[in-house]
């Protein structure tokens, strides 16, 4: 390695000035070459790798506070929505708690029912299935109205699924109604 050296200065000294110049540019050019290859280069590529970590973990980071921040709202509607989950029972229990439901809103309503069958559950209706009641009923036009308000706005998921209004006599202002309620469960 010292004879390689000492070869090499030799060579250097008998270079003219112009020539030496030209020579120590290219070496420091080749050393810079090498610098960048060999130290610059993958120092950067890490520190690239590593600012595009922090980018993708910030962006998780700003994702999951902004669901933080929203889990205030999510509880409130939760509550707000808990009266419509209501859990099935049997069949028996949910045909109870319907028809006590229906009475309900037509003693508020100022309705008298005079008939109240449960017609079963319909398992086709798709996505949830529902159970079906048979109303018959009769009143005050104002109360029979009052009373299918309050089945479509109750806090169960109740709704009309068809009706028929006949007048009671022909000098009264009552009527009788037939009425299906169904109730969607969700099981």
């Amino acid at each position: 390695m010292k004879k390689l050296i000492e070869r090499l200065k030799n060579y250097i000294k008998k270079l003219a000035p112009r020539e030496r110049m030209i020579f120590y540019a290219a070496a420091a050019v080749v050393a810079i070459v090498i610098f960048d290859r060999a130290v610059f280069n993958p120092v950067a590529e890490n520190f690239s790798a590593v600012d595009k970590e922090l980018k993708d973990k910030y962006s998780g980071l700003k994702k999951d506070l902004h669901i933080l921040a929203q889990e205030k709202k999510i509880l409130s509607l939760k509550e707000r929505y808990m009266g419509y989950l209501n859990q099935a029972g049997s069949e028996n229990e949910e045909m109870v708690v319907l028809m006590r439901e229906i009475e309900n809103l037509a003693n508020t309503s100022g309705i008298s029912v005079t008939d109240i069958k449960f017609s079963g559950k319909n398992i086709q209706v798709k996505p949830l299935p529902k159970y079906m009641v048979n109303v018959s009923c009769e009143g005050s036009m104002e109360s029979l109205i009052k009373f299918m308000h309050n089945i479509e706005n109750s806090k169960r998921l109740l709704s009309i699924e068809k009706y028929q209004i006949s007048p009671k006599s022909s000098k009264s202002s009552d009527v009788q109604v037939s009425l299906v309620v169904s109730e969607a469960v969700i099981e």
